[in-house]
């Protein structure tokens, strides 16, 4: 049977110096594009707290020649994409961004962030593009993918692929906002939607992956690889309480698999991935992103406190059936 095994923290924000200010600290949810000779992944970082406690991100890349070892080609210090204008759904955010590579462009669909009064914040999915996979333009001032009547709030952590001639997108689509000791808290299930140009999407309108640990499990971050005629899926989850710094109720990474992109099948215990006794992932593990690299299968994802020292690496043993 296939395993993960964990190489380690692949990349540290605290060792890149010269750092802008925008780029302090987080590396949130890593998305690879094989460039050829070398790898790009696409992250989200944050700048300093403001006064208010508020954070800003901000997205952007690090090119690798190499994985093992580790030898980095470059650190983009520029974002790559821009907040949106006042009272646009990405004013305050851009975070996390999916990228896909085609044959003359790079596609992007992102998680614009809009601040809001009774609850923290409200988001959308929005849709750039980029000639060069450096700096993206957006399609418009408005997401591609927001609220509707049957998903009413925080429309967010997309991941694009493209199957059987079609765009797939995983996203989570909020279920309830509750208050939890004062503090507004929410949880959200993992959905799909398909689309033949990337802009007009027809929503599956169901919940994709059975719940766990109870009908308030939040999960987020569905990452699909296709394999042997088979898909398969990863993702994260956790309780919808007390799980910022409770080991018990924090981020775990999750496994589906499916025939049809439809279908998914709950698998966690054959090819999922747990928290470490000790150190940088000891309390949590999420935001999975599995790719293929010289004949090997890899996955990227965040440690404690979802991303805010770097994301580490895992490679498969053995084969997916």
């Amino acid at each position: 049977m296939a395993r993960w095994r964990k190489i380690g923290l692949l990349f540290d924000i605290s060792k890149i110096l010269n750092r802008p200010e925008w780029f302090f600290e987080y590396t949130q949810a890593p998305n690879v594009v094989d460039m050829g000779d070398f790898l790009r992944i696409y992250f989200s970082t944050r700048g300093r707290r403001d006064t208010s406690g508020n954070y800003v991100s901000l997205s952007t890349f690090v090119d690798l020649k190499s994985i093992e070892p580790l030898v980095i080609k470059e650190v983009s210090f520029d974002p790559i994409l821009d907040l949106g204008e006042p009272g646009c759904f990405d004013e305050h955010g851009i975070y996390p961004i999916s990228v896909l590579r085609e044959t003359n462009r790079f596609l992007g669909v992102y998680g614009g962030w809009s601040r809001c009064e009774s609850v923290p914040f409200d988001v959308a999915i929005g849709l750039a593009s980029s000639v060069d996979g450096r700096k993206f333009s957006k399609h418009g001032t408005g997401p591609i993918l927001a609220a509707n009547e049957m998903e009413p709030f925080v429309i967010g952590s997309p991941k694009l692929r493209f199957f059987k001639d079609k765009y797939y997108l995983t996203y989570i689509a909020g279920r309830e906002w509750t208050i939890e000791n004062g503090r507004p808290e929410i949880y959200y299930k993992l959905r799909m939607a398909s689309s033949e140009n990337c802009i007009e999407w027809k929503r599956f309108d169901k919940d994709i992956i059975a719940d766990r640990i109870g009908p308030r499990e939040a999960q987020a971050c569905g990452d699909i690889f296709e394999k042997n005629g088979n898909f398969h899926m990863w993702f994260c989850f956790r309780n919808h309480v007390d799980f910022r710094e409770n080991r018990i109720n924090s981020y775990r990474i999750g496994y589906a698999r499916s025939e049809n992109l439809i279908d998914w099948e709950r698998m966690d215990i054959e090819l999922g991935l747990d928290v470490s006794e000790t150190g940088w992932d000891s309390q949590s593990v999420s935001y999975p992103n599995v790719f293929s690299f010289r004949d090997q299968i890899y996955m990227l994802y965040l440690g404690n406190h979802i991303g805010r020292n770097g994301f580490g690496i895992a490679k498969l043993s053995g084969e997916l059936e």
